[in-house]
């Protein structure tokens, strides 16, 4: 989820890289290629405690790269320290869009 939201605000940089241009970012943004379900929820999230999520992406790339039992706490402290609100807070609405978005996923196979 956290990857796509990443992509898409990454997109007018790639094309640029490649020669062309982002002439649909806002759309690319807003609906994406995939994840759009999560990646909208989180959106709705940073809407609500008031982070700019333009900004937050430059923050939030760094992360990406981290282990992957290390990404979601260094998320949280990250929109933590932000916002000043709890990390239940945070790891409890990140768990309400995985749990909504991974239904029928099959967990078993990783």
């Amino acid at each position: 989820m956290l990857t796509e939201f990443t992509a898409r605000h990454f997109y007018d940089k790639l094309l640029k890289v490649l020669g062309g241009s982002a002439r649909h970012k806002a759309d690319i943004i807003k609906k994406g290629y995939g994840y759009a379900g999560s990646v909208a929820d989180f959106r709705k999230i940073l809407s609500e405690v008031g982070i700019d999520e333009k900004k937050f992406t430059e923050e939030v790339f760094e992360l990406i790269g981290e282990d992957k039992d290390k990404f979601l706490s260094g998320l949280v402290e990250l929109l933590e320290k932000k916002t000043g609100k709890s990390s239940f807070y945070f790891y409890n609405r990140i768990g309400e869009i995985i749990n909504k978005h991974a239904k029928g996923y099959d967990w078993g196979k990783y």
